[in-house]
């Protein structure tokens, strides 16, 4: 079973997932390493796709950014994953994005199977961008072999976004 979230306060059942939360394992350091970096992409949908590094604190994308309803973002809607997908809106227009915060610090892997594990989860909260997206725009995703290139496409492209912003210096 899937849940819709639609604000923090307001849970619908449904086939999909808008925020998500990969967990950390113990040993996981989730320490602020690098700067602070929110960036935004403009996507072909009606949805702009904003990543959130490590350093990204609460207060500083709470900034520009709340809930799709409104509802003030809190730090305990990031807290304790290694990555989450809010559907949010830009404060200053309201426009819809779809927000994305992963905890961690790509750019000082230990070991290769970590690195792996990191990129895995890069790859999950992006998957979890392309499902929102295509409910936000209700469209299908096609599963026939000849027809799932827009699917991969955006997948690939998101998954970009998302590791372009979080090896930054």
């Amino acid at each position: 079973m899937f849940y819709l979230i639609l604000s923090k306060y307001n849970i619908y059942t449904g086939p999909f997932s808008l925020v998500t939360f990969s967990f950390p394992s113990k040993s996981r350091d989730m320490k602020q390493k690098s700067k602070v970096h929110i960036d935004t992409y403009e996507s072909i949908y009606p949805t702009q796709l904003v990543v959130a590094n490590n350093a990204a604190t609460t207060k500083q994308i709470a900034k520009d950014y709340c809930w799709f309803d409104g509802v003030e973002l809190e730090d305990s809607d990031f807290a304790n994953c290694l990555g989450c997908v809010i559907r949010a809106k830009r404060k200053s227009d309201g426009r819809k994005v779809t927000l994305v915060k992963i905890n961690f610090d790509l750019s000082k892997p230990s070991k290769p199977e970590a690195f792996l594990d990191d990129i895995a989860s890069l790859v999950h909260e992006a998957g979890h961008v392309v499902l929102d997206t295509y409910s936000y725009v209700e469209d299908r995703i096609c599963t026939e072999v000849c027809k799932q290139e827009p699917f991969c496409y955006y997948l690939e492209w998101v998954f970009k976004c998302i590791y372009k912003t979080i090896i930054k210096k």
